[in-house]
């Protein structure tokens, strides 16, 4: 099986800076900075084929792990105020075994 690429310890999207502050086998999470505010995102590894045709769908063979959109929080990944739960966003992430 070639290797899949993994998420980058730091990226900016849509003017938010996020950090890669942990990783299993299992699981990621992300510091992510917000109009001023700190939250943990915490997220189940998925993988998904990277497109050689986005237009078509047309996929190339290799594969990466993404990152969670909108819809996804809530169902395999899950978003904690800093000052007000980093404690349970560890939790969350040290429970997730699949």
């Amino acid at each position: 099986m070639k290797e899949i690429k993994e998420l980058p310890q730091t990226l900016t999207f849509k003017g938010d800076e996020f950090a890669q502050v942990a990783k299993s086998a299992f699981t990621y999470a992300y510091l992510r900075l917000y109009n001023g505010v700190k939250y943990m995102e915490v997220f189940k590894i998925k993988t998904a084929e990277i497109l050689s045709d986005f237009d078509n769908k047309i996929g190339s063979g290799e594969f990466k792990h993404r990152y969670p959109s909108d819809n996804d929080f809530g169902t395999w990944a899950w978003c904690f105020n800093v000052s007000e739960s980093q404690e349970v966003a560890m939790e969350k992430f040290n429970s997730i075994k699949d």
